[in-house]
C-alpha cells in the first residue's frame, strides 16, 4: 500500500508541531533550516535526491495533462529552487535577521 499525504496538510503539520511551546525539538532553537551543507562537507540533495528519484523513477508523476518520471536534473532542480525560496524567507529582512527558526515559527506573519 502506497499512501500519499497532501503537501499543504505535511506543511501544515509540521508547523504546529515545530511551533508549540515549549517546542519537543531542540534544534529549531539552534539550526539554520535552509543550511544544505553538513558539518561532515555532505549536502542536503546528496542524502534525499537519490532516494527521491529512484523512488520515482518507477512511478509515473502526474502533471497537468502528461505524464513523466522525474528525472535527476528536475528533482536537483526543485531542491534548489526550494532552498532559494527557504533563503528568501528566513532572516530576511531588519526585523528578522537575528531571529531563530522557533522565533520565525511562533511569530509568522499569517500571510506566509
Amino acid at each position: 500500500i502506497h499512501l500519499v499525504r497532501n503537501p499543504f496538510d505535511m506543511v501544515l503539520s509540521n508547523y504546529l508541531y515545530h511551533s508549540q511551546y515549549p517546542t519537543p525539538e531542540k534544534w529549531v532553537h539552534e539550526d539554520d533550516p535552509c543550511y544544505e551543507f553538513y558539518e561532515d562537507g555532505a549536502s542536503l540533495g546528496s542524502h534525499v535526491l537519490m532516494t527521491v528519484v529512484s523512488g520515482l523513477q518507477n512511478h509515473s508523476v502526474v502533471l497537468g495533462d502528461t505524464t513523466k518520471a522525474m528525472s535527476l536534473d528536475t528533482a536537483q532542480q526543485n531542491l534548489f529552487n526550494i532552498t532559494n525560496m527557504c533563503h528568501s524567507l528566513y532572516q530576511s529582512n531588519q526585523s528578522t535577521k537575528n531571529k531563530t527558526f522557533y522565533e520565525h515559527l511562533r511569530f509568522l506573519n499569517e500571510w506566509d
